[in-house]
């Protein structure tokens, strides 16, 4: 897993004085197994729940998925239920569309990406990120 953006971005917002991050969290072999079927329940590891649970206190939590989106938002509301992660909002970042130097009408905006397509893996990093906020002052 690439944890410097972690670092990088925490720097980012004491410099700039922002009063939220926003991390995208994939769901699919990043919060729990994907299972490429119609039986897809939650099954989060209690590391990745305390992780983002500590994350959701001071940041805003996008979905990052392919899950079809007439199945997305039930499951959303069953990973808040049983869970209390609750992700604001879904595949989009309606809070930043951009400036005159960057136009985010086509990617949202993020800073940081936990996906196993970007080298995130589900089973082991939980841990590495929760370390590294400790590490840097924000857990």
């Amino acid at each position: 897993m690439n944890i410097f953006n972690i670092e990088r971005a925490y720097k980012l917002k004491k410099e700039r004085g922002w009063d939220k991050l926003y991390w995208c969290i994939d769901f699919h072999d990043t919060l729990f197994p994907a299972r490429y079927d119609s039986s897809q329940t939650v099954e989060i590891s209690a590391s990745a729940i305390e992780v983002l649970n500590n994350i959701q206190t001071n940041n805003v939590l996008i979905a990052y998925t392919s899950t079809p989106e007439d199945h997305v938002s039930e499951l959303c509301r069953d990973i808040y239920k049983y869970c209390g992660i609750n992700f604001t909002y879904i595949n989009d970042n309606p809070e930043y569309i951009g400036n005159d130097y960057a136009d985010f009408s086509k990617k949202f905006y993020y800073n940081i990406l936990l996906d196993d397509k970007a080298g995130f893996e589900g089973e082991t990093d939980w841990l590495l990120v929760k370390n590294e906020l400790i590490r840097v002052g924000e857990w």
